[in-house]
């Protein structure tokens, strides 16, 4: 399941180092550069999202009592991805407006011509800089953004759900139950936190303590930043499809308490479903999208 993130991350990566190290952004005006961040981001949404719809086919074929098999998962995925085109590209727009906003108020904190060297590199693709309460604020709000679109994607890959109808089923589910949200958004956080320690404390050693490392530890940093960053992005992946999932199954017991008259059940009242059990728990749903189940009549 992180192999779609592992590629993501040879997107990503070297994108993050062209965008610093190789392209003259004294050259360009304001409209120009924003036009480049723009396309970046709008290439990074919509790989990330191709590799979330990778994710829930697996979680489709497993919860659906099939065998999972990675090939048809990336080929559905690809379909998905078209079909939310519009969600991702509104996921850029507002990753853009909060990037801009977070250059707008960090600008003094950038370092201007830094080089590119095996420390450099490291350091930009594991996202590592000076702690702000301003950059910490902004990091959170994309985060958050990003979870939401991860949230909406159910909603189209399972359900079949056209964009505005998974848009406001996606932020509903959020909406219903925000308190598990948040717990995911908190955990999933500090779960990032703690893989991303070791490169964090070496980058700590050399900066403020003026520690040099050879250049082999900065290339072994990044290839651990690759498996990092991906596990951390797959929690957040995996997190809120579970959600999604488990708010299916609340919609179905509800639904079958309001026909017999018993009291609506609370979240926690439904048993949390889990790719790692034995049940079916999508076919226990009941999703709308009947067209991947075997026997569905």
């Amino acid at each position: 399941m992180l192999l779609p993130l592992l590629m993501c991350w040879m997107v990503y990566a070297p994108l993050l180092i062209v965008l610093k190290f190789y392209i003259p952004w004294e050259q360009y005006d304001f409209a120009e550069s924003s036009v480049i961040v723009f396309c970046a981001i709008l290439v990074l949404s919509i790989i990330f999202s191709w590799s979330a719809f990778v994710l829930l086919e697996l979680i489709r074929q497993i919860e659906s009592g099939e065998r999972p098999r990675i090939a048809l998962a990336i080929a559905k995925s690809i379909k998905n991805t078209i079909l939310a085109l519009p969600i991702a590209v509104a996921w850029a727009v507002i990753w853009f407006l909060l990037s801009l906003l977070e250059a707008l108020f960090s600008r003094a904190s950038h370092d201007e011509g830094e080089e590119l060297t095996a420390e450099s590199a490291a350091r930009t693709v594991a996202g590592y800089e000076s702690f702000s309460l301003s950059g910490a604020f902004f990091q959170a709000l994309k985060k958050g953004v990003r979870m939401a679109a991860f949230l909406i994607y159910p909603a189209v890959a399972w359900e079949g759900l056209g964009t505005s109808k998974s848009i406001k089923k996606g932020l509903g589910v959020a909406k219903t139950h925000k308190a598990e949200f948040a717990t995911g958004f908190v955990l999933t956080e500090l779960a990032a936190l703690v893989v991303f320690l070791p490169p964090a404390v070496l980058f700590l050693l050399s900066g403020k303590f003026g520690i040099s490392f050879p250049d082999w530890v900065w290339f072994s940093t990044m290839v651990y930043c690759a498996f990092a960053w991906s596990f951390s992005l797959f929690l957040e992946q995996m997190f809120v499809a579970e959600l999604y999932l488990w708010h299916m199954i609340w919609e179905k017991e509800s639904c079958l308490a309001k026909r017999e008259g018993r009291p609506e059940p609370a979240l926690g009242d439904v048993k949390r479903p889990s790719v790692r059990d034995d049940v079916d728990d999508l076919l226990l749903a009941g999703s709308s999208n009947s067209a991947d189940k075997p026997g569905k009549k």
